[in-house]
């Protein structure tokens, strides 16, 4: 499963995900105060979030259906893109059903949120 620029996803799920397609994903973690992000960011919290999530979606729409594909754009300013927010809501419901503990998901969340955060710590 590549794109059309030979790169490949963060990750993809092993057993299907939903109507029997496996889940990829690709995770970008931007800045909204850089220039090309600072002008919708001033108008709306998690613009520029939804817009690095929506390129994301222009690279990988040549992957095919067979897959499913969730991108995921974290702001260095905390927020990220709706569909992200969703697919997280979802796993962590997923977790919690599976473990019998309602904070499951929760601690999914902030683990990833704090991975995003190092990762963007030691990129920049």
């Amino acid at each position: 499963m590549l794109r059309t620029d030979g790169k490949r996803p963060n990750g993809l799920t092993l057993v299907p995900w939903q109507s029997g397609k496996s889940l990829c994903w690709d995770v970008t973690v931007i800045c909204p105060l850089a220039e090309s992000f600072v002008t919708g960011s001033a108008r709306e919290a998690g613009a520029a979030a939804e817009l690095a999530a929506s390129r994301k979606e222009e690279k990988y729409a040549s992957i095919g259906s067979e897959y499913l594909f969730a991108p995921i754009a974290v702001e260095t300013l905390g927020p990220m893109n709706k569909s992200a927010r969703q697919l997280f809501a979802n796993l962590g419901r997923k977790i919690s059903s599976a473990s019998g503990d309602d904070r499951e998901g929760a601690f999914q969340f902030q683990s990833f949120v704090a991975g995003a955060a190092l990762q963007r710590c030691i990129v920049t």
